[in-house]
């Protein structure tokens, strides 16, 4: 498996960015069934966005806000 380190932006966010990212995504990939898990793959990018205070997170083909509050859309 692929380490969370190796995911670009990921070493760029804050350890309090990170620990929500870790958070974030366990969460979101408990709430998906095992072929949607297959399906969203490994992210390949993360950044903090000021803007809309959250985590873009970016999938093969979609992406997510990470939410403070440890939600996603």
């Amino acid at each position: 498996m692929t380490s969370l380190n190796q995911i670009p932006g990921y070493e760029s966010l804050t350890p309090e960015q990170q620990e929500l990212f870790k958070m974030a995504r366990a969460k979101h990939m408990s709430a998906l069934g095992n072929r949607a898990r297959e399906g969203l793959g490994f992210p390949i990018s993360v950044a903090w966005h000021e803007e809309d205070e959250c985590l873009h997170v970016h999938y093969k083909n979609t992406w997510y806000h990470y939410t403070p509050d440890g939600t996603w859309y």
